[in-house]
């Protein structure tokens, strides 16, 4: 057992430390136009990350991913252009790739019938709350192109969003401005479906009061999510980082009805669980699993609210859905296949105010250093 541990922490020390003396593995390339020409400032980025950067004029790229990241989704952009999407796994040895885009033939001109009025005014508003979400947070975001997309109701009343060119949202509470490439998107107005491809663009400020601001708002955001959930319990540092867990016994029967957590635990439907009974370090694989055939009810305690059914735990909640029973995850905290785990409650999908970039950890050291960044680059040439 003591064996097993000491590789669990290794394993985490060097997601950390990098497992070259650089810190980090690197992949370069070339992106090409239809006809082979040079693609003069494709935008190349890991997806979810705050990673990338502009081709230059001979369509060259050179990226350096921290070594915590054993595999990344690369994401080619370029205007008028299908979006490439590449899986690519760590390697000591820098990898060379060259794509070449094709045209996308099947955008279309972004109209609205209801150009002006209400109407239009009605539904990009249910569409920035969709998007953005409800949180305090959401207040100091903005989606600075919302003339790009176009929105529609489809037979149900669900509001459909389509968009040729990314949508950029500016996070003034977090610091970053968001580039979405959105595949699809809906909502009812109660729930809400936005998938695509996102990078972060760090903002920049001379002043260091924003700087503070953000970096406060940051680490708040990050002590609560899922990812740091997900490395308390690999570390079996739960109870420090304030996470409660149980086991949901027939969640078909829950209901939120005011009660208290001691009498769901004495009535059977909530029972208490420990670290080492829903998490399991796969030493052959080198996996971090975490496994449940029942959903996981996890308490956050550093989140108060007053509205909890539970009258003796005044706390926001999520509950995890393991599809297979179980899901395994990296050393940084991030879920191997998303398909597996649905989540509700707290770490539901709530808006992209409330998003950081897988890397937030490491964005300090990735950021490169460009006259033109990617997001003013888009911005040019919408």
């Amino acid at each position: 057992m003591k064996a097993k541990l000491s590789i669990l922490y290794f394993l985490l020390w060097i997601s950390v430390s990098g497992f070259s003396q650089s810190g980090f593995w690197t992949i370069s390339g070339i992106i090409t136009e239809e006809k082979k020409n040079p693609a003069k400032s494709a935008h190349v980025f890991v997806n979810n990350t705050s990673i990338g950067i502009i081709t230059n004029e001979n369509g060259n790229f050179l990226i350096n991913i921290p070594n915590k990241f054993s595999q990344i989704e690369l994401i080619v952009l370029l205007t008028g252009h299908k979006t490439i999407k590449r899986k690519v796994n760590f390697s000591t040895e820098i990898q060379l790739f060259k794509f070449q885009l094709e045209y996308d033939n099947s955008l279309k001109k972004v109209m609205d019938s209801d150009t002006y009025g209400k109407f239009l005014r009605k539904k990009r508003k249910l569409f920035e709350q969709a998007l953005l979400g409800n949180s305090k947070l959401a207040r100091q975001c903005k989606i600075l192109n919302l003339e790009a997309i176009e929105l529609e109701y489809d037979k149900d009343n669900k509001l459909i969003a389509t968009a040729n060119d990314p949508i950029i949202i500016e996070n003034r509470a977090l610091g970053y401005k968001i580039l979405f490439q959105m595949e699809k998107f809906e909502t009812d107005g109660i729930s809400t479906h936005a998938s695509g491809q996102k990078f972060f663009e760090i903002m920049d400020s001379v002043n260091s009061n924003p700087k503070k601001k953000w970096e406060k708002n940051r680490k708040e955001i990050f002590y609560d999510s899922f990812q740091n959930f997900l490395l308390a319990l690999a570390l079996n540092n739960l109870n420090k980082n304030r996470f409660e867990v149980f086991k949901i016994d027939d969640y078909k029967s829950l209901d939120y009805k005011k009660s208290t957590l001691a009498n769901k635990v004495k009535d059977g439907l909530f029972t208490p669980v420990q670290n080492s009974e829903i998490f399991e370090f796969d030493k052959d694989r080198e996996l971090f699993v975490i496994h449940s055939e029942m959903p996981l009810l996890i308490f956050l305690k550093s989140k108060p609210d007053s509205k909890s059914f539970l009258t003796d735990y005044p706390y926001q909640y999520s509950v995890i859905f393991l599809t297979k029973g179980y899901s395994s995850f990296s050393s940084n905290g991030l879920i191997n296949r998303p398909a597996d785990v649905t989540l509700k409650g707290y770490w539901k999908f709530n808006g992209f105010a409330n998003l950081l970039p897988d890397n937030y950890s490491e964005e300090e050291f990735t950021k490169e250093s460009s006259d033109e960044t990617i997001i003013n680059k888009i911005s040019k040439n919408q």
